[in-house]
């Protein structure tokens, strides 16, 4: 599809495909200060703000496990009507979502804050659980709620507006950033882990 410089934030352009000479609308869906709150992402997907220490304040509680999916798909309906009016809309629909990632194990360095988060909530329900259980209960129920959050999202963008082609950027990851003229495969860590994420690809009507 069109990189993302082609695209414009909370916006629509119409750049011109070279190899079908047809001019498509792009909408990209992202978080903007001026136009959401600084701690949202299009709809009201959790997302942390992490203070200096302790258990980040959740700004839609947070986490996905703890989140309010309703009020999330009434705002990002809301923002779909509001950024593409036509119902026979027949552009891409990207979902710019980079606060948190599905897979536990790719939620490193600042987006550790979801995973502090989650393991600090599993402690207060289980105040006697090992560390290993809390770990792997923590791990399950982040990533259950995150299939919940990103399908449900997906499903309703492409009920809305059935004729776009619909997918979240940067998916699938390959974390395999490279020095220009070089090729590097994906991690080997990566590729299973994309697999078990078949539930989004096969979801998106286009990956972007």
């Amino acid at each position: 599809m069109f990189p993302p410089s082609s695209v414009t934030n909370m916006a629509s352009t119409s750049p011109q495909c070279p190899s079908a000479g047809e001019s498509l609308r792009t909408i990209r869906m992202r978080s903007v200060e001026m136009q959401f709150p600084s701690c949202t992402t299009p709809g009201r997907s959790p997302r942390s703000c992490p203070p200096p220490r302790g258990p980040p304040p959740p700004s839609g509680t947070g986490v996905p496990q703890a989140g309010n999916l309703s009020l999330h798909l009434d705002r990002f309906q809301e923002d779909v009507r509001r950024l593409m009016p036509a119902s026979s809309f027949r552009g891409i629909g990207i979902i710019d979502f980079e606060h948190w990632r599905p897979v536990w194990r790719q939620n490193w360095m600042s987006l550790s804050v979801y995973k502090n988060y989650s393991r600090h909530l599993e402690r207060r329900r289980h105040p006697r659980w090992s560390k290993k259980d809390v770990e792997k209960e923590a791990a399950e129920r982040f990533e259950s709620a995150a299939k919940v959050w990103m399908l449900e999202t997906l499903q309703l963008a492409k009920a809305l507006r059935p004729r776009a082609l619909w997918g979240y950027y940067g998916y699938p990851f390959c974390f395999n950033n490279k020095p220009v003229g070089r090729s590097m495969p994906c991690s080997p860590d990566v590729i299973p882990e994309n697999n078990r994420m078949l539930w989004l690809f096969s979801e998106s009507s286009a990956l972007f």
